[in-house]
């Protein structure tokens, strides 16, 4: 496990309006777990949460990371999180239901900050399996359409799932050309297989 603590400036001191690129220690650790090729760092732009999608702190695009100004308080997080989006194209887990790729995306960003025994606990107090099928084959374009309880609803899911499944076997379903569902029977939550 490992713990990373950052120290940084209040980020409405230091970023412009347009962005800054994000050369933080966390690019590495998310790139090396991930395995990717992709090496370069995105620029980060701060906005108000309002023009993020409904209850969203961060978001990744082709180009850039937001970062909400109310998200300051949990910034390393949120980076790792969104690092997670960033890299995951060119790594051996390019191709995940989107609700897994939140999962692994917030299960390395607990693990970077050593969080991810408690995330672990709360996901199993929820009961993180109770998510609507018919969402499990959103793709990351529908995301921002979904509420913020159906997102983090999909995302606890996905976070069980890669508790349940680990990265190799992430790997060998992706290969496999797995469905959703099929991810689901992988891990004993469905029934089938």
């Amino acid at each position: 496990m490992r713990y990373l603590i950052l120290t940084l400036l209040p980020l409405s001191a230091c970023l412009a309006p347009q962005g800054v690129m994000l050369d933080s220690p966390l690019a590495p650790l998310v790139r090396e777990t991930l395995e990717s090729t992709r090496t370069d760092l995105p620029i980060l732009v701060l906005e108000d949460a309002a023009t993020l999608p409904s209850g969203a702190r961060a978001s990744c695009h082709q180009d850039h990371i937001v970062l909400a100004r109310e998200a300051q308080d949990e910034f390393d997080f949120f980076v790792a999180h969104e690092l997670v989006h960033w890299y995951i194209d060119e790594s051996p887990y390019a191709g995940l239901p989107h609700f897994i790729e939140e999962g692994l995306a917030d299960w390395i960003a607990c693990d970077l900050m050593g969080g991810l025994e408690g995330r672990i606990a709360q996901n199993i107090e929820i009961g993180t399996m109770s998510v609507d099928p018919r969402r499990l084959a959103v793709t990351g374009a529908g995301w921002s359409y979904l509420s913020r309880e159906e997102r983090q609803s999909l995302t606890r899911a996905g976070f069980d799932l890669v508790r349940r499944l680990g990265f190799e076997k992430l790997r060998v379903l992706l290969r496999e050309n797995a469905s959703p569902m099929d991810y689901l029977r992988a891990a004993g939550v469905a029934e089938g297989r």
